[in-house]
């Protein structure tokens, strides 16, 4: 009966924590330790999902720095370090995240705007 199945979703929940935290622009391995941090945190209280701020792992403004395909390289690398940490869960959304693809430098604006790290 449809009020039973409607009953049995509305007692599921999705638990989402807002990381809004200040990452330090260049800091690559610093801005990953954090956002580690932040995410065990998420994991310890049950949520499914963190969100962190925009570019975080890079810091944002990046200016300048943004245009080093060194620097993009590094920031990609941590963000994949991040995700196969994080790989059990919660899910980490990270929000225009740069991203280095046949040689032209870019911030990532993946559809809906979300890298999902799972």
């Amino acid at each position: 009966d449809h009020v039973s199945v409607v009953s049995e979703l509305m007692a599921k929940k999705f638990q989402i924590t807002l990381a809004q935290l200040n990452p330090t622009v260049g800091d690559l391995e610093g801005n990953y330790k954090v956002a580690l941090e932040a995410w065990e945190k998420a994991q310890r209280v049950g949520s499914d999902l963190i969100a962190f701020t925009e570019l975080f792992i890079t810091g944002y403004n990046t200016q300048d720095l943004i245009k080093k395909p060194s620097f993009f390289k590094a920031a990609q690398d941590q963000i994949l370090k991040l995700a196969k940490t994080c790989k059990n869960g919660p899910a980490i959304a990270m929000v225009a995240q740069p991203i280095l693809k046949e040689s032209f430098i870019m911030p990532i604006i993946s559809w809906p705007m979300v890298m999902l790290l799972m």
